[in-house]
């Protein structure tokens, strides 16, 4: 056999196998968060697991809260630092998520301190609970 083919035959080999390990890694990414919610600061802890790609965890609604973080662009990103809020406060609430999103570490407080903080709050519905009162 001609070294040349067969020198083609493992790089093609090869390539097929980094490509179908990628893909394979890509659609098991599991998602581990730990959700700690708080209505004030005088109220109780309460703590709910949330697992995605499987679904799983102790959060009421575990399915429809992984679609819900799966249809956002970025659902823990903070907001640019220079960026304009109303300054409405909608409570006293606050949540922390932490853990693992689509293969990346996740490490974000939510509050309802000003008016981005409540949109961004309102978004993550119903991962983060309904709240009544001010709403953006």
């Amino acid at each position: 056999m001609n070294p040349l083919r067969v020198t083609f035959a493992i790089l093609f080999a090869f390539s097929l196998l980094t490509c179908t390990s990628q893909t394979a890694s890509a659609a098991t990414t599991v998602s581990k968060l730990k959700i700690v919610y708080q209505e004030s600061s005088d109220s109780p802890k309460v703590t709910w697991t949330l697992n995605c790609k499987p679904n799983s965890g102790t959060f009421p609604g575990v399915a429809v809260a992984c679609k819900k973080l799966t249809s956002l662009k970025n659902p823990f990103a903070k907001p640019p630092a220079d960026q304009m809020c109303s300054e409405i406060y909608g409570g006293d609430q606050t949540a922390v998520i932490t853990g693992t999103w689509l293969g990346k570490k996740v490490s974000r407080k939510f509050s309802r301190v000003n008016g981005c903080e409540i949109d961004t709050w309102e978004s993550l519905y119903p991962v983060l609970p309904h709240v009544e009162g001010v709403t953006q």
